[in-house]
């Protein structure tokens, strides 16, 4: 065990485990917007699909740069329920 935790091994892609790349979506610039009347009064529809919508309300009343996202994942690729791994696999995604 002491082994395997020294030289970890990912046996999917047969490559070592790493840190991941750097996140370049993170802003760099956390500045409030002043008051907009057109976008505080209520949500605004930014983009429509068939089975998302895109909406956006800006916060003139806590002043916090903030944003909620809710999303589905399909995915084929790690075989769920069949094993233990894949199991645990699933459940880091949903976590996420």
């Amino acid at each position: 065990m002491l082994q395997m935790m020294k030289n970890p091994n990912c046996v999917i892609r047969n490559k070592k485990l790493d840190l991941p790349p750097k996140n370049n979506l993170i802003p760099k610039n956390f500045d409030i917007h002043p008051p907009n009347e057109k976008f505080s009064k209520q949500p605004v529809l930014l983009k429509q699909y068939d089975d998302t919508h895109v909406w956006y309300h800006k916060d003139d009343k806590f002043e916090k740069p903030k944003g909620v996202v809710r999303m589905k994942l399909y995915t084929t690729d790690n075989r769920f329920s069949m094993d233990l791994n894949s199991r645990l696999f699933f459940k880091v995604w949903e976590e996420v």
